[in-house]
């Protein structure tokens, strides 16, 4: 059985956005998935 990774998931809320990335551990950090959630009078506009 292979040994499980360590992650580093970041987030960054904002007044009207909220960022994430995720990064596998290892020799170097290797970026997994990245995106924005961005949000307009209270709707979701943009999710990447």
């Amino acid at each position: 059985m292979k040994p499980a990774s360590s992650r580093i998931l970041t987030i960054n809320g904002g007044s009207s956005s909220i960022r994430f990335t995720l990064f596998e551990t290892g020799a170097s950090l290797r970026r997994i998935p990245d995106g924005v959630i961005s949000a307009k009078a209270g709707r979701v506009v943009r999710a990447i």
